[in-house]
């Protein structure tokens, strides 16, 4: 009996000291962290949202640098293209792009002086023949700067000029003196948008006026 009771104390003893060993041991591992299966899930739950998040974040300062970069794109090549287009499309009446300028002004029996040139606005045209009845002038529209059914209004000294059918030109007559004295007799061309509406507190320029001396000499015969 008293074997068998040292024997199962003994016993005792062992199985209490592996028990607290395992505990310890146990406790320790579980402080780690490690060998609890709802530890890792956990941490890797966190882990992976974390990642999200920051894919997340990325994709959209990556969609936003993509965004700028396409807009500063589309900015330069309209800035490129504008210039283009503008001769192309030709400017409506109304709008400031309007083209308001003649392409040429043409004399048939005289001379014009100085030669024709776009910005110059103030013409001479000469007759040498001090007989000379009449003179034609045709004034001339570019025709790649408007669409042919909105073409400028031309006038002389205030009287609208007709276009010929289909065409970009007027012509008008110029009778000269029936005297025998020298002429000396000054005309006003205006080439005006069509639109002509009014500004408001401003000056609109609708046209421009092209200012021209029609001179010939006497006749001393």
């Amino acid at each position: 009996a008293d074997i068998v009771g040292v024997s199962r104390a003994t016993c005792a003893a062992d199985v209490v000291d592996v028990l607290a060993a395992a505990a310890n041991d146990g406790f320790d591992v579980a402080r780690r962290g490690r060998h609890q299966p709802w530890v890792w899930p956990l941490r890797q739950e966190a882990s992976r949202k974390k990642t999200v998040a920051w894919q997340s974040t990325a994709r959209r300062k990556s969609a936003k640098g993509t965004l700028m970069l396409h807009w500063v794109r589309w900015w330069l090549l309209a800035s490129l293209l504008s210039p283009i287009l503008a001769r192309i499309t030709p400017a409506p009446p109304g709008d400031p792009d309007y083209w308001k300028d003649l392409q040429s002004i043409k004399v048939v029996g005289g001379v014009l002086q100085p030669e024709w040139s776009p910005k110059v606005y103030d013409y001479n045209v000469f007759i040498a023949d001090p007989d000379k009845k009449g003179i034609l002038i045709r004034a001339v529209v570019d025709a790649e700067k408007y669409d042919i059914q909105h073409l400028p209004e031309i006038s002389l000294d205030g009287k609208p000029l007709a276009y010929e059918d289909g065409t970009t030109f007027v012509d008008f007559d110029i009778y000269l003196n029936k005297t025998e004295g020298p002429l000396d007799r000054r005309y006003s061309l205006y080439v005006a948008d069509p639109a002509k509406e009014p500004g408001w507190m401003f000056w609109v320029d609708h046209g421009h006026e092209y200012r021209i001396r029609v001179l010939q000499p006497p006749n001393f015969q």
